[in-house]
């Protein structure tokens, strides 16, 4: 991490501004599965852009910035390669910030964004000023966008769903609720250190419908039913099934 503890305040708010734009970079990269690409080994520049598809001179730009700040190495006749910090942006690696970073590139994330200030001015959400409508509306037509933001969610919920699980003795509980609970996560990371609860997944259709991952093996168990709704409006969710 670069150190700004002896820059000038103007100049220390300019790097602030660069990281923003930095940013971009990183998404770019992620856009494009630069990492997935390097997964096998080096690859020069010029094999790199062919297989994403890409102008050669201005994917190598990005590399170089992004090699500064130690995302992938630079080897000689332009060949790079990947490196620990870039190792999360693989669609494969076990805490894989892909999905953030395409969420962050996404036109919605980045147009809502820069209304912030309407959001400042009246207290209301800038996604519904923006897009005339309520965010989760929005991703119900947008089932790509839709996607990434559950890849989203899920990612972050695997990260912390073991520590919540070991934080909050559970095994009291006949039945877990994850209200809101996105592909079941942190229902799934709870069900495995607890074995007697029986857990219900509740989320919209379309997000329900497309769980998968951890919370597979619970579903063939018998010990999670998926439960779709809106936690918007009042539901009623039925005792626990027999088992």
């Amino acid at each position: 991490m670069m150190d700004t503890s002896a820059l000038e305040p103007a100049e220390h708010l300019r790097r602030l501004f660069d990281d923003a734009e930095f940013s971009y970079l990183v998404v770019v990269a992620a856009e494009l599965g630069v990492a997935d690409l390097l997964a096998p080994g080096p690859q020069s520049i010029a094999d790199l852009s062919e297989a994403a598809g890409v102008d050669a001179q201005s994917l190598y730009r990005v590399l170089r910035v992004l090699t500064s700040r130690g995302l992938f190495r630079e080897d000689d006749g332009q060949r790079f390669s990947l490196t620990p910090l870039a190792e999360p942006l693989r669609s494969d690696a076990a805490h894989s910030i892909r999905p953030e970073a395409l969420w962050i590139g996404s036109e919605a994330y980045r147009r809502t964004w820069s209304d912030l200030s309407y959001s400042v001015r009246t207290g209301q959400p800038a996604f519904d000023h923006v897009y005339g409508k309520p965010f989760f509306d929005y991703l119900a037509e947008d089932p790509a966008l839709g996607r990434i933001f559950n890849d989203v969610m899920t990612s972050a919920s695997s990260d912390e769903g073991a520590a919540i699980a070991a934080a909050h003795d559970f095994s009291g509980h006949r039945r877990i609720v994850d209200v809101g609970g996105g592909h079941g996560a942190l229902l799934a990371a709870v069900l495995d250190r607890y074995q007697g609860p029986f857990g219900v997944l509740f989320d919209l259709p379309d997000v329900v419908e497309t769980a998968h991952g951890s919370i597979d093996r619970h579903i063939a168990d018998g010990r999670v039913e998926k439960v779709a709704g809106d936690f918007f409006e009042a539901c009623h969710i039925a005792g626990t099934p027999t088992r």
